[in-house]
């Protein structure tokens, strides 16, 4: 079966790890990486493995946007199409900013093809990677080790509800939510936390 591609650490992490139960199967391993790594996406509000993007935003008249995911990589498409209007094409390589921590592109006051985003729905198409690594091996070594502790808490927890167990150092209890994190993992995901501000 394998780990899904958003996959944030790996069974032999989870076998090299303290609190690791060798009657755990390959099959328990995955489904618990993949879990995990979905709730730490959405807790952190980003992807960590690189991943293309297809997206329509609105414009606003300003020259920049904020897109849903980031750290943004790379752009490879920008295009802007009032109602009504032509396709503007605006090269990604010459007349945009890329703010990539933030998630915003942001187009040159020099740019060409046009000085501001129409203001218009769902006007803007864009195509970008976002992500912290093309592969688990360049992810932050530290998120690797929150997603690997984090799955042995998941699978430590013997039911849905709430189970405090001792593994290695640290307590943990696990009933899927925010504040069943063990402290030591949620000081890491913090780190990485995306705030959107609306």
């Amino acid at each position: 079966m394998g780990t899904a591609a958003n996959a944030i650490t790996t069974t032999t992490n989870i076998q090299n790890a303290p609190g690791y139960n060798s009657s755990w199967s390959t099959t328990q391993l995955e489904n618990a990486i993949d879990r995990v790594s979905s709730f730490i996406e959405s807790y952190c509000g980003c992807n960590f493995v690189n991943t293309t993007y297809t997206e329509k935003y609105d414009g606003d008249g300003t020259r920049e946007i904020m897109l849903d995911h980031s750290p943004i990589v790379s752009v490879s498409a920008l295009t802007d199409t009032p109602t009504g209007g032509t396709a503007v094409t605006i090269s990604a390589s010459t007349e945009i900013l890329i703010y990539g921590a933030e998630g915003i592109v942001k187009l040159k006051s020099i740019a060409t093809s046009e000085t501001a985003f129409n203001d218009d729905e769902q006007n803007i198409a864009i195509t970008y990677v976002a992500g912290q690594g093309a592969a688990i091996a360049n992810l932050p070594p530290d998120i690797v080790e929150a997603a690997t502790r984090l799955v042995v808490a998941f699978l430590t927890a013997s039911s849905p509800g709430v189970k405090s167990e001792k593994i290695g150092d640290y307590s943990v209890t696990w009933d899927g939510s925010e504040s069943s994190i063990p402290a030591e993992v949620k000081v890491i995901l913090d780190l990485y936390k995306r705030n959107h501000v609306v």
